[in-house]
This record gives C-alpha cells, sequence and structure tokens, in this order.
C-alpha cells in the first residue's frame, strides 16, 4: 500500500508538525482532508470514504492541499525573514496569515 510507504509516513510526520496558520491558503475541503489526513490519520482511501470520494480525488486534494501549505510556508518565511519589501508592505506586519490570492 503507497499510504503505508516510508515516504508517505514521513511526509504525514512533517504535515503533523504543521502549525495550522500554514494551512489558511488551503481551501475549506482542502483543510477537511487535511484534518483527516493528519489529525485522525486516516490513509487516503479513508479520507475518500468520508468525504464521499473517489481515492483517486482524495490523493489529488490532500497533493493540492500539500502544495498549498508549502507556497504558505514559503511565504511566510520570506515574510518572517523581512527580505521582501514588497511582502512587507503589503502585510504590514511580521506575522501574518497569508490567502491564496497575496501568496500570488
Amino acid at each position: 500500500d503507497p499510504a503505508r510507504s516510508p515516504a508517505a509516513e514521513a511526509r504525514r510526520r512533517e504535515l503533523a508538525r504543521l502549525a495550522w496558520p500554514e494551512a489558511a491558503g488551503t481551501t475549506p475541503e482542502q483543510r477537511e482532508a487535511l484534518e483527516l489526513a493528519v489529525r485522525h490519520r486516516l490513509t487516503p482511501r479513508a479520507v475518500a470514504a468520508v468525504l464521499g470520494l473517489q481515492p483517486g480525488s482524495a490523493r489529488e486534494l490532500l497533493a493540492a492541499a500539500a502544495c498549498e501549505v508549502e507556497r504558505t510556508r514559503a511565504a511566510l518565511a520570506v515574510v518572517e525573514t523581512g527580505d521582501c519589501a514588497t511582502v512587507g508592505r503589503l502585510t504590514g506586519a511580521p506575522q501574518v496569515l497569508l490567502s491564496s490570492a497575496l501568496r500570488r
């Protein structure tokens, strides 16, 4: 089962360490899928069953959510280092929740 591979387990552990502000750019559906996968430790197949999705759709949803989390992480890192004047000017604060529109 690919959901039980060492790489999948490592990714699940990494996502479990998230401070949820990093998931702020996700859609409600993505956030729910992340909650199920990370906090409740459900496999993508189980997430699909809970959400009423096909397993492939649940995997795609989780992958898209993970991409959004990574984008937010990168944007927050830029804001925290203060190396981007444009982002600093837009946010006006070193600690900020970035919407998906602001991250792009």
